[in-house]
Parts: C-alpha cells; sequence; structure tokens
C-alpha cells in the first residue's frame, strides 16, 4: 500500500513514544526526527 505524508519529524512528548518506529527508523537514515518539516517529494514504494 503505497501512502505519502507531506510532514516528517515529531517530537516525543509521552511514555509510549519510547516505542516509536518512526525515530528508530529515521536514526538508521540519518535523518532528524525532531525537526518537523513539510516535504515537497511523493515517495511511493
Amino acid at each position: 500500500m503505497a501512502m505519502w505524508n507531506p510532514w516528517r519529524g515529531c517530537k516525543k512528548y509521552s511514555e509510549g513514544c519510547k516505542f516509536c518506529y518512526i525515530h528508530k527508523g529515521d536514526f538508521k537514515r540519518n535523518i532528524n526526527t525532531n525537526e518537523i518539516v513539510k516535504t515537497n517529494r511523493k515517495i511511493l514504494k
């Protein structure tokens, strides 16, 4: 299923965030998840 979200990033604010996959995946790709930005690319896989 292809999805597109124009926003990237988030800030950890609760205990449940320590189990979030977003920060772990972005860390592997050398992306700063704490920086919230609007993207202009569509990524379909």
